[in-house]
């Protein structure tokens, strides 16, 4: 079975081609499905672009809807105080509840309630790590470096970071009052660097 990408963008003209390209390079056999949320900048025609050059891209646009997301300046500081609260408040065994750099098993997919979710931006990567904890997963970290974006603006969003807060806390007072989650079993990987 050849592994699926699932890129989430908008507004990211600047970044698409170079990142398309990166992921070509890093996982040749990987078919790479781009989600456009109806940039206005032509994001997804240049994914297209890029598709049409190399094979196992594909693009699928969702409609333009009312409202545009919001730049939010400190997305790092953010995202450190946000998974450090959700790992606390749900009690994970995670280093990183937050990051958006993940792989799951298809089969995984199939078995998680994901019609379900209650999350929709930010929250969406708790979210997961959350049922996937209460289902008893095996999850297994690998350290990423994270580079801050060169091009372009982060789309988070005060609203975003709102809801995640919200359901952060229902859910950790609600698991307090009443705990039925199994433990997730989590086993950290490294790697070893190699000395030039």
């Amino acid at each position: 079975m050849r592994p699926l990408i699932v890129l989430p963008t908008y507004k990211e003209a600047a970044n698409i081609a170079p990142l398309l390209r990166q992921i070509r390079a890093a996982v040749p056999s990987a078919d790479v499905l781009v989600v456009d949320d109806a940039s206005p900048d032509g994001t997804a025609d240049l994914a297209e672009e890029i598709g049409a050059e190399m094979s196992g891209i594909h693009v699928m646009r969702r409609p333009r809807k009312n409202g545009l997301g919001s730049a939010y300046r400190c997305r790092r500081t953010l995202s450190r105080h946000g998974n450090r609260y959700a790992v606390f408040m749900l009690r994970l065994p995670l280093t990183d509840a937050t990051s958006g750099f993940r792989a799951y098993r298809a089969s995984m997919l199939a078995d998680l309630p994901l019609a379900t979710m209650r999350a929709n931006g930010y929250g969406f990567q708790v979210e997961m790590a959350y049922r996937m904890a209460a289902e008893s997963f095996k999850v297994v970290e690998i350290p990423i470096s994270f580079t801050d974006r060169t091009r372009g603006q982060s789309k988070m969003s005060s609203w975003i970071v709102l809801e995640a807060m919200a359901l952060v806390t229902w859910w950790g007072i609600r698991d307090r009052l009443r705990p039925h989650r199994r433990p997730v079993t989590v086993t950290t990987t490294r790697f070893a660097e190699r000395k030039a």
